[in-house]
C-alpha cells in the first residue's frame, strides 16, 4: 500500500495545476428576420397629396352609383360617389392600378375599362368605365 500513498502526493499536485484555457464557443452571429407581412399588405404613404394638379379624370358605373375618378397623377386619385369624395393615395400593385387607404378603402384596375371598389365594411363593388371626362 505503500506505493499508492507514495503516488497520492503527485496526483494532488496534478489535479491543482491550472488547466489549459478553453476558447469561448464562437456563435454566428444573430440574423434578423424580416417581420411576416400580409401578402397583400399595400405599402401606405403618410398621407394622399392633393397639391398635385388633376392630370386625368375617368368616369365609372359601379352597381347602381356613378363615380368619377380624379387622377393626380400617379400620386393619389380623388374618388367622387354617392355625394362624398374619397382620397386615395397610390400603392404598389403587381399589375394595374392600385390606390388604398388604412381603413381598407380601395379601388383597383387594370385599365380604365373594368376596376373594383372596395370599401370600408362593405361589399366589393365591380365597376365599368365609362371614359374620360372633361
Amino acid at each position: 500500500m505503500r506505493p499508492v500513498y507514495a503516488a497520492l502526493p503527485l496526483l494532488l499536485v496534478a489535479a491543482c495545476q491550472p488547466t489549459e484555457p478553453v476558447a469561448p464557443a464562437v456563435t454566428a452571429p444573430a440574423v434578423a428576420t424580416p417581420p411576416a407581412s400580409a401578402p397583400h399588405a399595400p405599402s401606405l404613404p403618410a398621407a394622399p397629396d392633393a397639391s398635385q394638379p388633376v392630370t386625368a379624370r375617368y368616369g365609372y358605373r359601379c352597381g347602381d352609383s356613378v363615380l368619377t375618378v380624379a387622377f393626380h397623377g400617379e400620386g393619389q386619385a380623388d374618388l367622387t360617389f354617392d355625394g362624398r369624395t374619397l382620397s386615395l393615395p397610390h400603392v404598389r400593385s403587381g399589375s394595374g392600378m392600385r390606390y388604398a387607404d388604412a381603413n381598407g378603402n380601395t379601388f383597383f384596375g387594370k385599365g380604365t375599362d373594368q376596376a373594383t371598389l372596395s370599401r370600408q365594411d362593405q361589399a366589393d363593388l365591380a365597376c365599368t368605365g365609362t371614359g374620360p371626362l372633361p
